[in-house]
């Protein structure tokens, strides 16, 4: 059985982006509940999710449009603002460690978590029964590298003020989808 001690503090910096000129910053948690498409989270449960570095948020962002729109669409998709965000969270569970997941019974981490029911299930299992305010996830494109992973804020789970776990935001350059991936 995992223990509520297997969730460690966790601060550090992580990249998220949005279209530019929208009038909502990056942290804006209108639209967090909404998508129905995170591995990690089920819809109507309010969820971000951040990457690891700049070039993981512009790759996974462009991976997401050749799952899931027409390349047809990609021309007319607006320039993306990227942003670095610092946090300072306290109770994480990290899923890069595969001992970490075999705790919770998954056998065959990472690769288990490509099955969409098995992520969000742990993901579910984490942030109701252990109340994790995120999770460190691998990157399924390259689940060896430490450097590549994503971190997803389960925003419920937050207890502290916004204000105290966010202790930074730097605007960086924006980018803009390839026409042909």
């Amino acid at each position: 059985m995992v223990a509520v001690d297997s969730l460690r503090p966790w601060n550090g910096r992580v990249y998220r982006h949005l279209p530019e000129g929208t009038p909502y910053g990056p942290l804006d948690r209108r639209f967090a509940a909404r998508p129905n498409e995170n591995r990690w989270a089920a819809a109507g449960f309010p969820t971000f999710t951040f990457a690891s570095s700049p070039d993981l948020a512009r790759a996974s962002f462009i991976q997401h449009l050749h799952k899931r729109r027409a390349n047809a669409l990609q021309e007319y998709i607006a320039p993306r603002q990227l942003f670095a965000i610092d946090l300072d969270l306290v109770r994480v569970f990290d899923l890069r460690d595969p001992v970490a997941a075999e705790q919770l019974g998954i056998r065959g981490a990472p690769n288990a978590f490509r099955v969409h029911a098995v992520a969000s299930a742990t993901g579910g299992f984490l942030r109701h029964a252990l109340g994790a305010e995120a999770i460190l996830v691998p990157e399924l494109s390259a689940p060896k590298d430490p450097h590549q992973w994503h971190l997803i804020l389960f925003l419920d789970q937050v207890r502290r003020p916004f204000d105290d776990v966010v202790t930074g935001i730097e605007r960086l350059e924006t980018f803009r989808c390839p026409t042909a991936v």
